[in-house]
Order: structure tokens, then C-alpha cells, then sequence
């Protein structure tokens, strides 16, 4: 699992939350890059990705060595989407917006 944020909902609460969600006709789940959220979101779709709709975001750095690992350029987005889809635990994203 990603790493573990004390003002983070714990990873039984989210699948719970996703579920009941789900169970109610929910679809669409809205994370970022920035987000602990994409671990836990990739993990609770597990087996069952395509009954989602998924988009994140990109812009913020999230290398703090790398300059070109930031904003809303090329090699940000391409690092971003690349980091996304691992932590995601799929090989598409249905939606990605530019962060700011």
C-alpha cells in the first residue's frame, strides 16, 4: 500500500466507503497525483476496474530533485500519468485534468 498519512482515512474505510458507493449506482471516482487516494483507489478496484469511471490529475512535482517533474509540461504529464496508472493499478485513466 502507498504511504500512510495521519490525516488519511484508512485504506478498510475507503473500500467501504467505495462499496456502499457502488452498491448505490456511484461510478465516478475523482483522485490526483498528489493524493494518497490513488493507492487506496487502486486497490479498491481491484477485479473490478471497468465499472469505474477514473480520472486524477497532474501539475504538481512530485520529485522535489527534478525540475522537469512538475507543472504542466511534457515530461511532467508523461512522469505523472506513468506514476498514476502504477499507483492505480490500471492501464488507462478515463479522465485527466491539469491540476492548476
Amino acid at each position: 500500500m502507498g504511504h500512510h498519512r495521519e490525516w488519511a482515512t484508512p485504506s478498510d474505510e475507503c473500500r467501504r466507503l467505495i462499496d456502499m458507493y457502488a452498491d448505490a449506482g456511484g461510478n465516478f471516482l475523482d483522485t490526483a497525483n498528489i493524493y494518497h487516494s490513488e493507492d487506496v483507489v487502486g486497490d479498491c478496484l481491484e477485479g473490478r476496474r471497468d465499472r469505474f469511471v477514473v480520472s486524477t490529475k497532474f501539475t504538481f512535482g512530485m520529485d522535489k530533485e527534478d525540475a522537469n517533474y512538475g507543472e504542466s509540461n511534457r515530461k511532467s504529464l508523461m512522469h505523472s500519468v506513468e506514476d498514476s496508472l502504477r499507483k492505480l493499478k490500471t492501464d488507462y485513466i478515463d479522465l485527466l485534468y491539469v491540476h492548476f
